[in-house]
């Protein structure tokens, strides 16, 4: 694995570079900011099966209300083909307790956990904006990690099928997710390694960034427990 890493301090007027290091020719870095003015070829939302931008207010306000009405075309879209399923289903299958854990199953669930959709950015400064729905942390005993690692790992993969270059992903979960911070940063650096050291990437950025002190403290620390040692 080709690495280098840096404690270089950088400080912008909406931006401070905290950690910084290479794997395989892309850069990884912890970054204090408001992803929303961010100018990289994808920004990230953390999103929930509904598509609401709930948690994602200044993603929202800086892009514009276009933003959420994509999610809601894209929701209605699905919705209505899940309907049409279920109707086809309805004209072949006679047995309506097969109907009914059918409709059960599939019907009104909107996105599931791991999915990513891309819409249009509005006014932000990226390309693409993707939505990326985490898991909602119970206990720890539900799969959560597991989910996290598959969202993150989807969000990389699809970005590298689009060719980009650089993204920037907020801390996927925490906040009215409930997911542990020093969790997520373990998990999301993980996740993001295992895409570099395993696949062929485009990106020569994937940037982790949030507004939030504490938890970009977890990930300095955890970054700094994986890549300090190697040095």
């Amino acid at each position: 694995m080709g690495l280098c890493c840096s404690n270089q301090r950088t400080h912008t007027p909406e931006f401070s570079l905290k950690r910084k290091t290479c794997v395989n020719k892309t850069y990884i870095e912890i970054v204090q900011g408001d992803i929303a003015y961010d100018s990289v070829d994808i920004i990230v939302n953390s999103t929930n099966c509904w598509l609401t931008m709930c948690g994602s207010a200044s993603i929202l306000r800086h892009g514009g209300i276009s933003i959420q009405r994509e999610c809601n075309d894209h929701l209605h879209k699905k919705l209505l083909k899940e309907r049409k399923r279920t109707d086809i289903l309805r004209r072949k299958n006679s047995s309506i307790s097969s109907l009914k854990s059918h409709s059960n199953d599939v019907s009104h669930k909107g996105l599931k956990i791991g999915d990513v959709i891309r819409t249009n950015p509005g006014h932000l400064s990226c390309q693409h904006l993707f939505h990326a729905v985490g898991p909602i942390y119970a206990d720890g005993k539900q799969g959560e990690t597991d989910l996290l690692l598959k969202t993150i790992h989807n969000i990389l993969t699809k970005a590298v099928k689009m060719n980009s270059r650089s993204i920037s992903l907020p801390a996927i979960s925490c906040g009215i997710f409930n997911f542990p911070r020093e969790q997520c940063a373990e998990i999301m650096l993980k996740a993001i390694i295992e895409h570099l050291e395993e696949t062929t990437s485009t990106l020569q950025v994937i940037r982790v960034i949030s507004q939030d002190t504490p938890t970009i403290l977890y990930f300095e620390k955890e970054f700094d427990k994986i890549f300090m040692t190697k040095v």
